[in-house]
């Protein structure tokens, strides 16, 4: 197997949504990628509700680092499902962490800023965590683990993700989706949020890899609005293209059918992370033109042309 530097990579729920992306980023040879329910090609089944993490470790593969990112991250689902969800999120990968501990494997966690009460934002490493939905309560109880067991690790707290792909599901992706079907939008006014690229993300996994950084980091976006901002920000750079005038709600968070309100600000200050990798993710304005200009979208009588 290749090595990454030193260190062979084991991605820990890399069927998920940004497990392919990170796999890929670090490249096949160097990486060994579990699945549960969604198989992948050359990837390894593995259970944590009923499995034990020797019995897929091949001992002729030597792995330095362990990234963590299965679970249930759906927070209505962590909501509605506590007993089950918790089964998950903290019993099986605490049990993960200690079979990691016990094979001298460093852990990489990914967290959330779910772990923040979403009242003052702008939240550093140093800010104590105060979450008020089921899911950051979840992520915070393993991270006080491996801060409690583990003498070298690094927890990773990223805000939102979006992507670039026209059906990926994330953010702006999807608003561009709806205003293609002139389907009515409702946009939180509320709801703060710095959202990262994809492509940012996992570039900025990869580098505290490869420095073996550890700690807590945040890992966001560098610019700081609500949604309904990052919506009006999407429709000025499409408004152009689109035959139709966009069909849009504005709202409060609180307006939607939610079995918890999530946390309004969760803004997160990456200045931690840039000064120890020296890297700055994209701002989203020029990932919104990337991902039109990818889409087909400027077609040369001004129409949408997906």
């Amino acid at each position: 197997m290749t090595k990454i530097g030193d260190k062979n990579v084991l991605i820990l729920g890399a069927s998920g949504y940004i497990g392919p992306h990170l796999r890929d980023r670090l490249g096949p040879d160097n990486v060994v990628a579990t699945y549960n329910s969604s198989p992948i090609v050359n990837g390894t089944h593995f259970d944590a509700l009923s499995m034990r993490l020797p019995e897929i470790l091949n001992t002729r593969t030597p792995i330095s680092h362990a990234v963590i990112l299965f679970g249930a991250t759906n927070l209505n689902e962590c909501a509605k499902n506590v007993e089950e969800t918790q089964a998950l999120n903290v019993d099986g990968i605490v049990r993960v962490i200690k079979d990691l501990i016990d094979a001298k494997i460093r852990v990489v966690f990914c967290s959330s800023d779910s772990v923040f009460d979403g009242i003052s934002g702008n939240y550093s490493e140093t800010d104590p965590p105060n979450p008020i939905v089921q899911y950051g309560i979840q992520k915070l109880e393993v991270e006080r683990f491996i801060q409690d067991h583990c003498d070298d690790f690094c927890i990773i707290r990223p805000t939102r993700v979006y992507g670039t792909t026209l059906g990926d599901g994330s953010l702006f992706t999807s608003w561009i989706s709806s205003l293609k079907n002139n389907e009515l939008i409702k946009v939180a006014t509320d709801q703060i949020m710095c959202p990262i690229l994809m492509s940012d993300l996992t570039m900025g996994i990869n580098k505290l890899l490869d420095l073996s950084a550890t700690g807590i980091y945040h890992l966001a976006g560098p610019v700081v609005n609500s949604r309904a901002g990052f919506f009006d920000m999407l429709v000025e750079e499409i408004q152009a293209h689109l035959t139709e005038a966009p069909r849009v709600e504005y709202c409060r968070l609180s307006q939607f059918e939610l079995p918890e309100i999530p946390p309004l600000n969760v803004s997160l200050n990456a200045s931690k992370f840039i000064e120890t990798t020296g890297f700055r993710p994209m701002e989203p304005r020029q990932a919104i033109q990337v991902m039109l200009a990818n889409a087909g979208y400027g077609t040369s009588d001004g129409t949408c042309s997906p």
